[in-house]
């Protein structure tokens, strides 16, 4: 029983500490700059016998006077990025390489797998009291 206990409990901190990053890292990246995506890389990725791409932009914004140029996020869909599309960046003050990327799918994956953690603690609690 104590082992089954101890596994869900490592399950419960698997689910829980992606949010937690998201969270924090979103907290650090408190100021705003306008960006631009300077390019695009394509790369290629094999699956099975089909080949999928990836487009990943590299974007460029200016922070107290200073360049910077960071990748950001990836896509499978060709038209989500074009050279020239500017949007806001959020970026840490301390250190504006640190940028936050604004993307959903990864933040409703953190949220599903904090929402499994807690179904997990429910679990645990219940064969606690059973057993």
């Amino acid at each position: 029983m104590t082992v089954i206990v101890g596994i869900f409990i490592l399950l419960e901190l698997c689910f829980f500490i992606p949010l937690a990053d998201i969270k924090k890292k979103e907290s650090r990246c408190s100021s705003y700059v306008r960006g631009k995506v300077c390019e695009i890389q394509k790369k290629t990725k094999r699956k099975f016998l089909s080949k999928q791409y990836l487009y990943i932009p590299t974007i460029s914004y200016e922070v107290d006077g200073n360049n910077y140029k960071v990748q950001y996020g990836k896509s499978k869909n060709a038209n989500e990025y074009q050279t020239d599309d500017q949007f806001w960046v959020m970026y840490n003050p301390k250190n504006p390489v640190d940028i936050f990327q604004d993307d959903s799918f990864v933040l409703l994956g953190a949220k599903l797998m904090s929402i499994v953690g807690i179904l997990t603690i429910i679990t645990t609690l219940l064969l606690a009291v059973t057993f």
